[in-house]
């Protein structure tokens, strides 16, 4: 194996894990391997092809991967051929590429032979197949035939007989199946005591980072910042189409090699995208979650999510696609209350096409998966550890990855008095509530706002009313997310998720336990909220500035104004704000001009509308003066 290795493949060493699972090829055993993307899948089953001459038969989902390995194994000198719809030909041995391809298998000119699920289920094909077997057969993609998993494919379903009719060892690979999965796909392909190999989730080159983050405006702005850093190839995945086109038109206006790629594109535009993707040394992609499985280039050096994905095993498959050249890049994930909303929404607009009689057990099985996308997101532990418990992977890590963002702030904030009891009061608010509700009514209640809904409830009654109404909307809200974040408060359901209190919480309400906040986190979150608040007071101000001045102006010539506006927007066919906006209305109040070049100083004019219509606004102003 290890002359093969060298000689052949041109690589010095085995990673880890490969060699069980070629060995265990080797003697005719069934596999299942799970290993993170980048981790060496496809060597595993074309080695043992090739240092013993035997045929592998490859079942991938992909004519785009296909054609890939394909042209590396033949660049190796390796026969390989795939068979798909790109291939022309009826299968006539004598006339076509696809009778050419058959007749080089039967007579075992190939090593490798790539088809897809597809194919399989053609019968004429499948028959082709039993009088020309292979040695065994590899299932990439495997997680595909899990029904409950995050990509199911029907087609799949049907390989559970290729054990049975081909009689051969059946190998199932895939970068992402839970435990859960992993039984599935063991019972559904028949596997007969097979080697399971679990492993490559830790990829101690990537640096796993996440912030909450509402604002859109604030998302786009951080990616900008982030991508003026990086030089290099940069994954951006977004949820929704309109968030692609939104985000691919923000990075265009700042000049970056930005290209979008989803399904509302034509073939074209996909295919050039994608071939920028592939050539280009400086490129950004945005992209929905069409763009990826078979990307092959190594050297992305960032994958930002824009938008949360719907499950975990969706967030890894995608964000593996970072530093496949062993590398350190960055894997940063945004997330917020409306991303699940969205992802909810998806999943019931899926549920439609679900048996009636499974619909409700599918309907929990994917909420309880962006559940857990969303503790993942939340969650304080470290990154790696956390991905690599999702999916089984029995290395430790007994003091973390050290890298991603919660190892790095993992220093614990000093509670004083004030704050404890701050967070005290919080959790005994959440218990208080009879009904539940979301972060909106808490924050009213803990600085003793009247509102409509809370005095439907009852809220000014609690003994926790009012109790924290020297604090800002702002700073109650960073610490409700921090608790969130720590797991003492938990969120129920998606798109208006309401709040209750974890058994951990209850303990730190009781002070049976002392609350832990991450001390960067709390000032980083302090501080950028504080500048918000900033933010929103100089806005009030400038309101209150606006409508002192707006109080200093003369009505009726304000609407005289208006109206001639409006007159003169009909003439020239145009809404009105395309002459001026309001705000040159105030300004020529303000300021009555006398003059055109006076009016050329009055905010939103300039010499071609003073040409224009300048006459006219001077007049006007001189009648009502």
């Amino acid at each position: 194996m290890n002359q093969t290795l060298h000689s052949i493949f041109g690589l010095q060493e085995f990673r880890q894990g490969q060699e069980e699972i070629i060995q265990a090829i080797l003697e005719g055993r069934d596999v299942l391997a799970v290993m993170a993307t980048g981790s060496g899948k496809s060597l595993c089953y074309q080695l043992p092809a090739v240092a013993t001459g035997k045929r592998c038969l490859v079942i991938s989902p992909l004519i785009s991967l296909m054609n890939d390995q394909v042209a590396k194994l033949n660049l190796l000198k390796i026969p390989a051929a795939a068979m798909h719809s790109g291939i022309e030909g009826s299968g006539d041995w004598e006339t076509d590429e696809r009778g050419r391809i058959l007749q080089d298998w039967a007579e075992k000119r190939l090593n490798l032979f790539y088809i897809s699920p597809e194919r399989m289920a053609m019968p004429e094909f499948f028959n082709f197949l039993k009088k020309n077997p292979p040695d065994y057969v590899a299932i990439d993609e495997a997680h595909c035939i899990a029904q409950w998993g995050h990509d199911f494919r029907e087609e799949y379903r049907g390989l559970g007989r290729l054990k049975k009719e081909l009689g051969c060892p059946v190998i199932a690979l895939t970068a992402t199946a839970t435990p859960e999965a992993q039984q599935e796909i063991v019972t559904s392909l028949q596997l007969q005591s097979p080697l399971i190999r679990v492993h490559g989730f830790y990829r101690p080159n990537l640096k796993f980072q996440a912030r909450q983050e509402s604002s859109k405006k604030k998302r786009f702005q951080e990616i900008v910042k982030m991508l003026e850093v990086d030089q290099g190839a940069t994954i951006v995945y977004c949820g929704t189409r309109k968030y692609v086109d939104e985000l691919h038109r923000v990075l265009k206006e700042c000049g970056f090699p930005a290209y979008p790629y989803h399904a509302g594109l034509s073939s074209e535009e996909r295919e050039e995208s994608h071939r920028h993707f592939s050539e280009d040394a400086r490129v950004i992609l945005v992209a929905t979650n069409a763009f990826g499985m078979g990307v092959d280039r190594p050297d992305v050096r960032m994958v930002i999510h824009a938008q949360m994905t719907g499950s975990v095993e969706s967030y890894y498959q995608e964000a593996g696609r970072a530093g496949r050249d062993g590398q350190e890049a960055l894997c940063f994930l945004f997330f917020g209350a409306d991303d699940a909303a969205i992802q909810e929404f998806f999943i019931r607009e899926s549920m439609r096409s679900i048996p009636g009689d499974k619909q409700q057990v599918w309907l929990r099985h994917r909420e309880k998966k962006l559940q857990l996308m969303q503790r993942y997101a939340y969650g304080p532990t470290c990154r790696q550890t956390a991905l690599m418990d999702y999916f089984g992977d029995r290395e430790q890590l007994t003091t973390g990855c050290q890298v991603c963002d919660n190892c790095q702030s993992s220093e614990t904030m000093p509670l004083t008095t004030e704050l404890r009891q701050d967070i005290l009061m919080v959790l005994s608010a959440v218990a208080r509530f009879k009904t539940s509700f979301g972060k909106g009514v808490l924050v009213d209640c803990l600085q003793g706002k009247e509102t409509e809904k809370g005095c439907l409830y009852g809220h000014e009654h609690l003994s926790t009313y009012g109790l924290l109404k020297h604090k800002s909307r702002v700073e109650l809200m960073t610490l409700i997310d921090l608790l969130i974040r720590q797991g003492y408060i938990q969120q129920n359901g998606f798109k208006y998720p309401t709040l209750s209190l974890s058994p951990e919480g209850i303990e730190v309400m009781k002070a049976k336990k002392e609350a832990q906040l991450p001390k960067q986190l709390y000032l980083d979150s302090m501080n950028r909220n504080k500048n918000k608040a900033l933010t929103a007071e100089e806005k009030q101000r400038g309101r209150s500035q606006k409508l002192a001045a707006k109080e200093r102006l003369e009505p009726e010539l304000w609407e005289s104004i208006r109206q001639w506006r409006a007159t003169m927007a009909h003439r020239k066919k145009v809404p009105p704000y395309t002459l001026f906006w309001d705000r040159t209305i105030d300004d020529l109040c303000l300021r009555k001009p006398a003059t055109l070049e006076e009016l050329s100083q009055v905010f939103g004019m300039g010499d071609r509308k003073c040409a224009s219509f300048g006459d006219e606004l001077l007049s006007l102003i001189q009648k009502k003066d």
